[in-house]
């Protein structure tokens, strides 16, 4: 798990899974924050790989692990693990990342960000729901696979989000 505080509270949280993002989420860092008078906010990583239908989209991932230089990642893996080994916890932000995570940095595909433009956008409205404030995004083809995100995915997002909102159950974007 990567934890890195930023401005304004901003915890950027790198390659978490939902379930593991929701104990962040009632941790130390919103009690902590409370004390303070103040909001944590999460910003959440994740490699998104849009396609019309799901096993398209995993038949890419499973591509992109393929052509991966493996002497790169383990050389990243490696340096995160040495450098681990200085932190508090003596693991570091990558001790439990596979090969497949360490692909993409910062745990990228453990987001599963990956599907069809509704699955990506569930999955999105899914962490949304349990606090994620902030989602940056990495795409395999940027310029392309962006703009297909922005008419794809964002319309079905923001869709939900607003129902979400209009039953009181997610707070507006923003607040």
């Amino acid at each position: 798990m990567t934890v890195r505080g930023g401005p304004r509270n901003l915890l950027a949280v790198c390659g978490l899974c939902l379930s593991n993002l929701a104990q962040l989420a009632r941790t130390q860092h919103s009690e902590v924050a409370r004390a303070h008078n103040r909001k944590v906010r999460f910003g959440l990583n994740g490699f998104v790989i849009v396609r019309d239908t799901e096993a398209e989209a995993r038949d890419q991932l499973c591509e992109i692990i393929a052509h991966a230089d493996a002497e790169a990642v383990e050389g990243f893996r490696e340096s995160v693990q040495t450098a681990g080994a200085a932190t508090s916890d003596k693991k570091g932000m990558w001790a439990d990342s596979s090969f497949e995570d360490l692909v993409q940095y910062n745990d990228g595909f453990r987001t599963q960000l990956i599907g069809t433009p509704e699955q990506v956008a569930d999955r999105i409205i899914e962490y949304k729901k349990i606090g994620v404030d902030l989602i940056l995004t990495g795409f395999l083809h940027f310029q392309e696979e962006l703009e297909a995100f922005g008419k794809t995915v964002i319309p079905i997002v923001r869709e939900k989000e607003a129902e979400l909102v209009n039953r009181g159950l997610l707070t507006p974007a923003g607040v």
